[in-house]
């Protein structure tokens, strides 16, 4: 999704006007202004958002995230998607299976479908495109699901194991082909290195779940990581980023934990499983599995990094990992932060990815309203949770002053704004406490766009559809629940 993916097409436009004698402005490469009032220009993926067009056409849409394509038809009423699904230019089966879904599913909109499939480079059936698509495994598909294979599924009649890739590579067509189809499901975008990188990295493999039958189901891309020096370690705490190492260096740079860069870990580049048998707890299994190879092989950890979605980070946490980090800018193409989440195999591990939690949740809290501004109140919440039991690292040592003018907010006298500094530091205080004692509150969505987000009444009245002085009760009520578990 770059400016030269659509540079000819900018020619072709101004070859057209100049035929028709149709007066056009070129304001520079990739705006032309049409007798003063016809707009057209290229815009970054990232920054359509930001301005109203009457039609938008989006080129190579599987090369963007989802998300941001999902966003795209919550704004614009007029959406041409393009996309190569297949071949050189192709981007994979998660566009056309994940997003085409999502459109179908779609009440407000009518979808026109074509689909182009005559050769514009090479002749029909030409040997050379037919040579390419073969040696790159560009036409790799996932094998077909039917009702025997879903009863082997329930039965849990699988088996994992680390798979030969270099041996699928040369005897074995089916089963590389079956495994890739899988494999570029997990990203939205793909390259033929990918393939050839999991297949000749010493620091990488691959794993995979295969019913009874020897079908493919579910596929794991794993990098090996982690038993850093103290040199090294010492350089990465400066500017040094170590090869191959990606969860390590962020956690050294960010949070100059040292002790980490030492232990040894797997980090889940990938995990796809077949879409029409999502749900029926094959990547958790395989998650299971994966975590017992690790262990028995005496690796510290398993981690990720991914595009943090509220329904990625819950399969995450469902199977035990831990939140402890997000990127501070979003991927440019895919709209999303990046998060690292880590699930500790042993006592040393455990001991540091619970303070990274802390640490993690800790900076969250604190920088929303600069950095994480336009993350969801319901995403921060499910960023927020943990399986650990914490107690603020610092005391609440409220003046007297600032006691009663909670007590006047919380009896009514005085207004929300009157307390509104005391109630964000005691709400605070009450997120960073995870003890069991913790009082369970109403809504707290609400509190994250209040305080932690420093959202108007009016902005919380419009996103949770409720009205002004229902958020106010709400709120209300919440702060003095909080109020009386702290000084009860």
């Amino acid at each position: 999704p770059e400016y030269n993916n659509v540079e000819t097409l900018f020619e072709f436009l101004k070859l057209g006007l100049n035929k028709n004698n149709i007066k056009y402005k070129e304001i520079d490469k990739k705006k032309i202004v049409v007798n003063n009032k016809i707009y057209i220009e290229y815009r970054k993926p990232s920054e359509i958002l930001e301005k109203e067009y009457d039609i938008l056409f989006v080129d190579e849409a599987a090369g963007i995230g989802i998300n941001i394509l999902m966003d795209y038809t919550k704004r614009y009423n007029k959406i041409v998607f393009s996309s190569t699904i297949h071949g050189y230019e192709g981007a994979g089966r998660s566009f056309s299976v994940k997003f085409l879904k999502y459109l179908n599913s779609l009440r407000d909109f009518r979808i026109y479908k074509y689909n182009m499939v005559e050769p514009i480079r090479y002749n029909e059936q030409d040997p050379i495109e037919k040579w390419l698509y073969d040696a790159l495994l560009l036409d790799s598909e996932y094998p077909e699901i039917n009702e025997s294979d879903i009863e082997l599924i329930k039965n849990k009649d699988v088996r994992f194991y680390k798979a030969p890739l270099k041996e699928w590579f040369y005897n074995d067509d089916l089963k590389i082909k079956n495994f890739v189809g899988i494999y570029i499901l997990a990203h939205y975008q793909n390259k033929p290195n990918d393939i050839a990188m999991l297949a000749d990295a010493p620091h990488h493999d691959a794993f995979v779940l295969e019913l009874s039958n020897g079908k493919i189901v579910n596929g794991i891309h794993i990098a090996y990581e982690g038993g850093i020096d103290d040199d090294t370690i010492n350089k990465m705490l400066k500017d040094y980023k170590p090869k191959g190492n990606i969860i390590p260096d962020i956690i050294v740079k960010h949070y100059r934990i040292r002790e980490f860069a030492k232990l040894r870990g797997l980090r889940i580049v990938r995990i796809a499983t077949i879409p029409e048998i999502q749900g029926m707890g094959l990547g958790s299994l395989a998650l299971d599995r994966l975590y017992s190879w690790a262990k028995e092989n005496n690796y510290d950890w398993i981690g990720s990094s991914f595009g943090v979605t509220y329904e990625l980070l819950n399969f995450w946490q469902k199977n035990n990992f831990v939140l402890v980090h997000l990127s501070p800018e979003k991927n440019r193409v895919s709209g999303e932060y990046s998060g690292i989440v880590i699930k500790s195999l042993n006592e040393e591990s455990e001991k540091i990815v619970k303070k990274l939690n802390y640490e993690f949740r800790w900076r969250l809290i604190n920088q929303i309203s600069d950095v994480y501004f336009d993350l969801s109140p319901e995403l921060i919440l499910k960023m927020l949770e943990t399986p650990y039991k914490f107690k603020p690292h610092f005391k609440l040592n409220l003046t007297d002053n600032q006691i009663e003018r909670l007590k006047g907010y919380l009896s009514s006298p005085m207004t929300y704004e009157a307390a509104a500094d005391v109630a964000k530091l005691i709400y605070t205080y009450y997120l960073l406490y995870t003890e069991k004692d913790k009082p369970k509150i109403d809504r707290e969505e609400l509190l994250i766009g209040k305080f932690l987000l420093s959202w108007s009444f009016t902005k919380i009245s419009n996103y949770f559809k409720i009205k002004k002085f229902e958020a106010r009760r709400l709120i209300k009520k919440n702060i003095k629940t909080i109020y009386n578990w702290i000084f009860k």
